[in-house]
This record gives structure tokens, C-alpha cells and sequence, in this order.
């Protein structure tokens, strides 16, 4: 497991990869199981979901990337096809894309996921002669909204994704998501 100096960070799915971490998974550290609402099953699945996304961007394998999103993902307008254009968009600009994500609480109902999550994704730009990283994308506390399609998570986009008007959801009311952060 790897040390940073704010502490512990839990890397992706060790009880799901049996220990072993590659190299390519996201950076994940979990905030304090009390502000976890679902079990450490759940917390572990998308852990490993965020890693597998993570593999993909590695590879910058489009059509994986593609497999985590809803067929009727929507975002503030964005659509699940014009996220594949900023996806092609960033391979075509960007090397080296990986992604580090603090989850400051995760509460589950019903099949659906609410993450409350600051994070970055970095690469390096291919023009770039000083081959250094860049932050390619950031957030701070936002929520991503994920739901269990097939067994499997799935990333539906932002709070947009239900909303015509603010609502309640999981015991609290949910307004418009106003900044913009459609890839996770």
C-alpha cells in the first residue's frame, strides 16, 4: 500500500485484487467510515469501479471508458456521446492521464450512489517539451452520481440527471449541480 503524507490512502479494491495494486488504478482514500452510508462491500465495488476506469484511461482505451457511463447518461446538457468527444479530446491533447479521488462520504439507496468526492485528473499535454503534469480537471466536494445497471456501476452524470427542479433524494434535498464536471 502506498503512504502519502496527508495520511493512509486506501488504493483501489484491496480485498477485491487480493492486495495486489497495479500501478495504473486511481488514487482513492476514503474519509472515516461514519460518514460512510453503505456497506464496505459497496465502498469497495466502486473503489474498484473508479480503478478500472483508472486501467482504461491507462490504456487509453476509449470504448472501456465508454462502458462506465449510462446508455442515458446526461450532464448539465452533456450527453453520454458528447462525453466520448472530451474523452477523444483528451487522448488526442493529453499523455499520462490518471486521476486521484478523495471520497468524503458515499451513501447508497435502492441501487443508487451518491459520492461526495474532490479529486483531480492530470497528464501531461503531448506538446508539452517540459513533459511535466497539468491538471487536466479538479473538483472540490462535488457529488457524483452513480447507479447499479446489470450488477454493475454505472456513472449517470450529475444531479441534472433526475432534476427538473431541486427534489429529495436520499432524505435530502438535491439542487441543480451548478459547476461543470461531467467526467466522473
Amino acid at each position: 500500500m502506498k503512504r502519502f503524507a496527508a495520511g493512509i490512502i486506501t488504493l483501489v479494491g484491496l480485498t477485491v485484487l487480493g492486495g495486489q495494486i497495479p500501478d495504473a488504478y486511481a488514487h482513492v482514500q476514503l474519509a472515516p467510515q461514519d460518514a460512510m452510508k453503505a456497506s464496505r462491500q459497496d465502498i469497495d465495488d466502486i473503489v474498484a469501479f473508479y480503478g478500472k476506469i483508472e486501467d482504461a484511461l491507462a490504456k487509453k482505451d476509449l470504448n472501456a471508458i465508454m462502458t462506465f457511463y449510462t446508455d442515458d447518461y446526461f450532464h448539465q446538457g452533456i450527453t453520454k456521446s458528447q462525453i466520448r468527444g472530451l474523452w477523444e479530446n483528451l487522448f488526442g491533447n493529453f499523455d499520462s492521464l490518471n486521476s486521484t479521488h478523495v471520497f468524503n462520504g458515499v451513501e447508497i439507496k435502492e441501487g443508487e450512489a451518491i459520492i461526495t468526492c474532490t479529486g483531480t485528473l492530470l497528464g501531461i499535454p503531448k506538446t508539452a517539451k517540459d513533459k511535466k503534469y497539468v491538471t487536466v480537471d479538479k473538483w472540490v466536494n462535488m457529488d457524483h452520481y452513480l447507479s447499479k445497471k446489470g450488477g454493475s456501476w454505472r456513472i449517470v452524470g450529475g444531479a441534472s440527471h433526475w432534476l427538473i427542479e431541486p427534489m429529495v433524494k436520499h432524505g435530502k434535498e438535491i439542487k441543480y449541480q451548478v459547476e461543470f464536471h461531467p467526467l466522473f
